[in-house]
């Protein structure tokens, strides 16, 4: 039997989730009918999937359309009034926005607007525009752009699920595709932020369509390339037009966020691994194919940066910040935990005067030399890049899934990273145990491993390894490390699909030692971090809604929030006092005195069930202080 026959036998094996029988070779006509079976059989499960996904965030949406919790954007301390504000710049016409929108919120007191401006550099964008400007395309087009966005991300994120299950189908099968695209097509922290006017969903799913197009090169260059002893592990020549073009989807990556750093170098590193042995000139000229196409996609960027005056490759001024907030010496739990900046960032800052090595050599400064307390700190930031709970930034993920109920059965990160450590072992042993078998001229004790992709694992691993590494230099919430998820959502969909096969072949102790490993992530993913109810639960959250419902004319639902934060969730009664004031620096007296009536009668019933005086509870002084003021203000009026 030829090499190629063997190929393709074990691919077609590796895409049904079934052993390659060694007793007979079929005929190439039956190969080729196989294949065009296979090929119908995959359309209609990312069919399938792609409709779950759509169907899921459809019904989510509906579940928030026109309620206060469809309307964070309009929250000014977010990103997402950040990303509207830009738009508005750009479509005013401002395309190059040589003095951007910097946003000024309440963290930032620690030093005046123009102090920060200094920071912030000449003509840089506060974050990466591409998102801005999509918004901005949308309202010249004569679109609402934020309803079009909203639902334009949700069909956006119904593809992400499809490229979920292209991207893990390259590396373990069919099977394990779909799986895959289940995932996510049921993530709920992912789908929650597509309905919002944030770019975290746009963007992953360019990151698992980059990761896709990645590993199926990386196939072509196996199977149609030049073979060197053993077959299936050399390393083709590389075509180098495809890897230009992964180079421009890169660039264009990158100025959509600020992540195509991180990503540029993972891909970097997993072309130079596959092309190194063959050579010196296949290695420069892939890695300038990449760069070539990286500074293509990136051109639009650049170009604008030129224009202005702003540092050619600049995509953000938030970095330099980010990272003196998180790698001083005395940050909050070693920078994993969000603070207002202190003095000390402020003089980091002040010293760095916009330069990066001179603010590494300012944050080392705050150490003293101790190599342990920096060592120490970085482990917590890293740590809490795995947290087993969401942690809220811009929204909370718990507070839209007490109001919406399809979030409440869907699968979270604290299911997702113990399957995916659990498969990544597995995908580990498999490659050992299948080169060995190939070494020895047999086919070893699963044959269904030769149709593994071990060179796209190894790039799936090195994305998610950089990816990890580069967020444990900053705060990491539940939002950010969904770019380290797309390595996970792919090994736990291999975890689940090999657990189903050993049940069916009654491996019992194969099936063991998988369910061993997931519990064993599990208890070590709780055991890093901790979670506490403050956490899950913000008043902010409920002050944002409680707001936009008052703002909307729903002051029953508003009030409802209010009860909500007060007696069930938080115990913040400071939210009557904030949303009253609201109303009455509105001119509505009348639904301020009913947030303060409301607010008064909560507080007395408080301060009853826990045997205080009324006087000691935060929020009661503000809510007589306003009840006075409007029963004040109705009395002149009368």
């Amino acid at each position: 039997m030829s090499k190629r026959r063997d190929t393709s036998r074990a691919a077609s094996s590796a895409d049904e989730g079934a052993p390659a029988s060694s007793s007979s070779a079929p005929s190439s006509t039956g190969v080729a009918s196989r294949s065009v079976a296979l090929e119908r059989r995959a359309w209609l499960a990312l069919c399938l999937v792609f409709a779950l996904a759509l169907g899921v965030r459809v019904a989510f949406k509906l579940g928030v359309q026109g309620s206060a919790l469809d309307a964070w954007h309009t929250y000014d301390q977010s990103d997402m009034a950040t990303y509207l504000a830009q738009s508005e710049q750009f479509a005013s016409g401002d395309w190059l926005a040589r003095e951007p929108v910097h946003p000024y919120h309440g963290w930032q007191s620690v030093a005046p607007p123009e102090k920060w401006l200094e920071w912030y550099g000449p003509h840089a964008f506060h974050q990466a525009p591409g998102y801005s400007y999509l918004l901005a395309f949308a309202a010249r087009a004569g679109l609402e752009p934020v309803a079009t966005a909203k639902w334009l991300q949700l069909f956006v994120g119904a593809l992400t699920a499809v490229f979920a299950a292209l991207f893990a189908r390259e590396l373990f099968g069919l099977a394990a595709g779909v799986v895959a695209g289940l995932l996510v097509a049921l993530y709920g922290p992912l789908y929650y932020l597509e309905a919002q006017i944030l770019r975290e969903g746009p963007a992953l799913c360019a990151l698992f369509a980059l990761a896709w197009l990645l590993v199926r090169e990386l196939r072509a260059w196996r199977e149609h390339g030049h073979r060197r002893e053993h077959g299936l592990e050399a390393t083709g020549r590389p075509r180098w037009l495809a890897v230009g073009a992964l180079g421009a989807g890169i660039g264009l990556f990158h100025v959509f966020h600020e992540m195509g750093t991180v990503v540029f170098v993972a891909f970097a590193v997993v072309l130079a691994s596959a092309t190194w042995r063959s050579g010196a000139r296949p290695l420069v000229a892939t890695l300038g194919a990449l760069l070539g196409g990286y500074l293509v996609g990136f051109a639009p960027l650049l170009a604008r940066n030129l224009a202005v005056g702003a540092a050619p490759f600049s995509v953000s001024c938030r970095t330099l910040v980010n990272f003196a907030e998180a790698n001083e010496a005395n940050a909050a739990e070693g920078g994993a935990t969000f603070v207002a900046p202190g003095p000390t960032v402020v003089k980091l800052l002040d010293d760095a005067g916009g330069s990066f090595p001179r603010l590494l050599v300012g944050v080392w400064n705050t150490y003293d030399g101790d190599v342990g307390k920096l060592v120490g700190n970085w482990w917590l930031r890293f740590s809490a890049v795995w947290k087993h709970f969401e942690e809220a930034d811009n929204t909370s993920f718990y507070f839209f899934r007490e109001y919406v109920p399809v979030l409440s059965a869907s699968p979270t990160f604290v299911c997702l990273f113990p399957l995916g450590v659990a498969g990544l072992a597995l995908a580990l042993v498999s490659a050992g145990v299948g080169a060995l078998a190939r070494r020895r001229g047999s086919s070893g004790p699963w044959p269904e491993l030769l149709g593994l992709h071990p060179r796209g694992q190894f790039a799936a691993f090195v994305l998610l390894a950089f990816v990890a590494l580069a967020l444990s230099f900053v705060h990491t919430v539940a939002r950010f490390r969904l770019y380290a998820t797309p390595a996970l959502f792919v090994f736990a969909a291999f975890a689940l699909v090999a657990a189903w096969q050993s049940l069916r072949a009654r491996r019992l102790g194969s099936l063991a030692a998988l369910a061993l490993v997931a519990v064993l992530a599990s208890f070590g993913q709780h055991a890093l971090t901790r979670e506490t109810a403050a956490e899950r639960f913000r008043p902010v959250d409920w002050f944002v809604a409680a707001k936009t419902a008052a703002a909307a004319g729903d002051l029953e639902r508003a009030l409802a929030f209010m009860d909500d934060s007060a007696r069930r969730y938080t115990g913040d009664t400071y939210v009557y006092a904030a949303v009253g004031r609201e109303r009455e620096d509105a001119k509505d007296f009348s639904a301020a005195a009913r947030c303060y009536e409301r607010g008064f009668a909560v507080l007395q019933d408080v301060a009853r069930t826990r045997r205080v005086p009324f006087e000691s509870l935060a929020g009661a002084r503000e809510v007589q202080a306003g009840l006075a003021r409007v029963q004040s203000s109705a009395g002149g009026a009368r």
